[in-house]
């Protein structure tokens, strides 16, 4: 359908913003193109961001979200007419006049305006001089400071790039270089070092690393036909190595613990929402069967996995030697002893503790002896005879060790041990479900 009368005259759009009101009242933005398909980005030659000093993109809704932070603003009264009686002939100016109605389009627009702001109000951010969405995306997207950094894994600044240069990670010792540095990450490069420096400190279990789904971040672009259905791998998101000598050392994991050969393959992440994640499945794990079929190498258990990973179920034996315990600070329950930490009473793995426990002699750490029947720990399921083998992420090799260690983190109002303890085995199912 023409909207001119001179065919040479017609408007024909490159795109364009949408803007609709939410049921509470709010806005909600979307950009597209000539053919009305969502688009990310706005075209440079077209749309600008000022704020945006380094390339000036137009963000779809982060960039509308601070551009109308006090809701619609209509055109200069004049502008309509003008454009329309140089641009247009005589009678399509007329009906672009008819059709675009100065007084009753600002009047819908001041109701939309009105209707904003008053939900502004019920959420306690109006009139605020940042609209609080765009300044909060802008706070992710700088670059990351160490004091930052530490903060993102809920650690103390003071002492977690040190952490980072003592870590037997290669890549997680360089990122730390270039923070004592002076050196900035970049949101990009944290994202995607998340999972090693989680894993290379041993801060727990990861709950969610995915990629923010914007494209300044890494995140994919939009596809713009679904992909065809293809089978479920069961095993995606696992990551599994060598049960060797090196790993062993980084994990604090003997060859035998409690009379029971440690022997398998480690898992080294887990992804969540995955399948293993969903079963159970934890870092450090040592998965010994796969459907009944023993695995002794990282290689072996992927050629298996290539056979296996379209079932729609998959049982793994998993062998739990090691694990990670929080204890947060009770100072009613704390000792001044010096061999106390947090109520344990720790002690060098002496020869008869080896004996009594079936230790190996590459079980490096430090006994659990006695516990402040009032301390944390055992509400935590800590034991006597349970192994330390880190505090706070370092590994720990004797008790002088230990307690200079702990002496350092006495003022943290928590403390991360993995500990070796009597392992167990377990049959983890995995079920592949759409």
């Amino acid at each position: 359908m023409n909207l001119a009368i001179d065919s040479k005259r017609e408007f024909r759009q490159d795109g364009g913003e949408i803007i609709y009101t939410l049921p509470n009242g709010l806005q909600g933005y979307m950009l597209v193109n000539s053919n009305g398909n969502r688009i990310n980005v706005g075209p440079k030659n077209i749309v600008h961001d000022s704020s945006r000093e380094k390339d000036g993109l137009i963000i779809d809704g982060i960039s509308c979200m601070s551009c109308h932070k006090s809701g619609m603003f209509p055109p200069p009264a004049d502008e309509i007419a003008a454009v329309s009686g140089s641009a247009l002939g005589e009678q399509d100016a007329l009906f672009v006049r008819r059709l675009y109605k100065q007084d009753s389009v600002k009047a819908s627009i001041d109701d939309d305006m009105a209707r904003f702001r008053k939900a502004l109000d019920k959420c306690g951010v109006a009139g605020a001089n940042d609209e609080p969405i765009r300044a909060l995306y802008d706070r992710f997207r700088a670059d990351v400071t160490p004091a930052q950094l530490s903060s993102e894994f809920g650690q103390s600044s003071e002492h977690f790039v040190e952490d980072m240069a003592r870590s037997g990670n290669e890549s997680v010792r360089l990122l730390a270089a270039k923070l004592k540095s002076g050196v900035t990450i970049p949101r990009q490069n944290f994202i995607a070092n998340f999972n090693l420096i989680v894993t290379a400190l041993s801060l727990g279990d990861l709950i969610s690393a995915g990629t923010p789904a914007f494209e300044e971040f890494g995140g994919k672009k939009p596809v713009a036909a679904p992909a065809p259905a293809q089978a479920l791998d069961i095993l995606d998101g696992i990551s599994l190595g060598d049960l060797d000598v090196r790993s062993r050392k980084q994990f604090g994991l003997p060859s035998e613990v409690g009379g029971k050969v440690v022997a398998g393959v480690l898992v080294t992440g887990v992804k969540a929402q995955s399948f293993g994640d969903l079963a159970g499945l934890k870092i450090n794990d040592v998965i010994t069967q796969m459907d009944r079929s023993r695995v002794g190498s990282a290689r072996q258990a992927a050629d298996l996995g290539q056979k296996l990973k379209h079932n729609q179920k998959l049982t793994l034996h998993v062998l739990t030697v090691s694990r990670l315990v929080t204890l947060y600070a009770d100072a009613k329950a704390e000792d001044e002893n010096p061999r106390v930490l947090h109520g344990l009473f720790i002690a060098d793995i002496s020869d008869d503790w080896r004996r009594e426990l079936n230790l190996t002699s590459d079980t490096t750490g430090v006994v659990i002896t006695e516990m402040n029947p009032s301390s944390i720990a055992i509400r935590a399921g800590l034991k006597v005879g349970d192994v330390i083998l880190e505090i706070g992420g370092e590994r720990v090799t004797s008790l002088k060790q230990a307690l200079e260690v702990s002496k350092a983190l006495k003022k943290d109002s928590r403390i991360r041990l993995r500990v070796l303890t009597n392992p167990s085995e377990a049959d983890l199912v995995l079920e592949a479900k759409n």
